[in-house]
Order: structure tokens, then sequence, then C-alpha cells
């Protein structure tokens, strides 16, 4: 049986060191069927030349300004020609050679998988395990966003990533917008992928604050419940609140501070005006 074509779509914002070694793992893969498509979100190292010089089998994609994650996933989707695409954060490396073959045969064996993800080890250290399938305030979190195997026709139904997000929260919105349609997710311990976390955008930074906060409010003004808020978020949101005001007074991070409350102001107000009815599409035909 002739295997599905995958597109890898990698969105990279510097980090040019990153992307090399992830692009290095993608080249070890023992799946034969696959186009590899590099979304630069406006880098200013160089990374797209470096990269089409380097590694000539990869399509890189050059914005000339940072669209965020979400976008630039969706940038890369768009261009992507086959039956599965894989997203992959540009911070991580494939450890194990048999990744896709393993999630693609997880989608075929069921049509009404959407998506696969497997899971996700330390990036220096392969043995420690960072993510094996969770459960969290928000709820239970099957695959993460840091690498997911997504079914085309999953996405041409429910459509792609809400831009507005520009990062954090942009992964959890598919997948509820995904079950929702009736679709199912699938944790593939089996396989593993290391991820560093943070290369491109440092947690606790001025623009994880908002882009946390914000997006947080809105996707809760989505999906939760009041049983939900009450009994799951708030006990888990209060203490780590009180911990990150704690830490941003004691090294008098005033721009962090500031971060932290405008996201939470844009989210309110954006959760008070947001009723979506659709999302950025994918082409039905790809290019």
């Amino acid at each position: 049986m002739p295997q599905p074509l995958v597109t890898i779509v990698i969105p990279v914002y510097n980090q040019y060191g990153y992307t090399r070694r992830c692009l290095e793992s993608v080249r070890g893969l023992d799946y034969k069927e696959v186009e590899t498509v590099v979304v630069d979100n406006g880098s200013s190292d160089g990374t797209s030349t470096r990269l089409a010089e380097e590694f000539p089998w990869v399509r890189v994609i050059r914005s000339e300004t940072n669209l965020g994650y979400a976008a630039g996933c969706n940038r890369g989707m768009r261009e992507a020609r086959g039956e599965y695409i894989l997203l992959l954060n540009n911070d991580t490396w494939i450890v194990d050679r048999d990744l896709l073959r393993v999630l693609a045969r997880t989608l075929a064996d069921d049509p009404r998988i959407a998506a696969a993800g497997p899971r996700i080890v330390d990036y220096d250290d392969p043995s420690r395990i960072l993510f094996d399938g969770q459960r969290d305030a928000v709820g239970f979190l099957e695959i993460a966003g840091v690498v997911l195997l997504l079914r085309r026709a999953a996405l041409l139904e429910v459509g792609l990533f809400d831009e507005s997000f520009f990062a954090y929260y942009e992964d959890r919105d598919l997948f509820a917008r995904v079950r929702k349609a009736g679709w199912s997710l699938r944790h593939v311990p089996t396989v593993r992928v290391a991820h560093k976390g943070s290369a491109t955008a440092v947690s606790g930074s001025a623009f994880y604050y908002r882009w946390h906060n914000r997006n947080l409010v809105v996707f809760l003004r989505r999906y939760a419940t009041l049983r939900n808020l009450l009994f799951r978020v708030l006990p888990t949101w209060t203490p780590a609140t009180v911990w990150s005001l704690k830490s941003l007074l004691g090294r008098h991070d005033r721009e962090g501070l500031q971060s932290w409350f405008r996201g939470y102001w844009e989210g309110i107000r954006s959760a008070l005006a947001d009723q979506p009815t659709s999302w950025p599409s994918l082409p039905s035909r790809p290019p």
C-alpha cells in the first residue's frame, strides 16, 4: 500500500541553530513520502537564506513580518499538498525515525481521528518525559501543539488556527473545535519528539504574559463551563497568579507587570466581543 503524502510545516523566527538540528532529524525519518515547508516569520539572523543553501530539499516561505505562531502555521498549511500535515516546532528534534510511519498508521486505522501526537521528551535528556497526555486546569490534553499530525479532511471541516491568538492556546482552540465536530485526538506514546521549550518566546517574558493571559481568557470564554471554572480553573489559576505577581514585583519588572495586566484586559475585551462563526480555511485543492 502506498504511503500517503505528509507535509511537514515548521514555523521559525530566528534560532537558526535549533531549526538546523530539527531539519537534520527530519532528514533521518524512514518515511519517504514527505515534503517539508519552513515558514520564516521575518527572521533577522539570515535564517531563510542559510536554510535554503544548506537544505535545498526544503521549501522556505519568507514573511517580511512576524505573523505569529498561529498565522505562520496557517500559511504553511495552505501550501501543503499532503493528505496529512505534521506541525513541528523548530526547537525540537525527532528522536524516533519511525515517527511519521507510526502516526500516519494511527490516522489511517481510524478515520475519525483528526490528529495524533507523540510523547514529548526533554531536548537534552530524551529519557526525561515532559508530556505524555495530561490533565490540567482547563481539561485533559491528549496531544500537544509542539508536534502533531493533522488530517487534511478534519481541517477542511473545522478550519485552521485562529490567528487572533498569535501564540499560545491556538492548539487548544483547534482541539476544542475538532472535538465539537465529532472528531477525536490520539496520543501515541511509542514515538518521541524532544522539545527545548521557550527557545523563541521566553516563558515569563512580557510577550509571554501578554499573549498567554489574553488567550487564556478568550479560550475560557469560548469553552469552559461554570463547574470547570469553579472547581478546576480557579484552584489552579489563583496560586499560579499569586506566584507570577510576586515574582514580577520581586524583580521590579515594570514591563512584565504592564504586559500581565494588558493581557487580561485585552482578553476580557476580546472575550466579550468574541463570537466567531468561522475560522481561516484550508484550500480544498492544494497548490
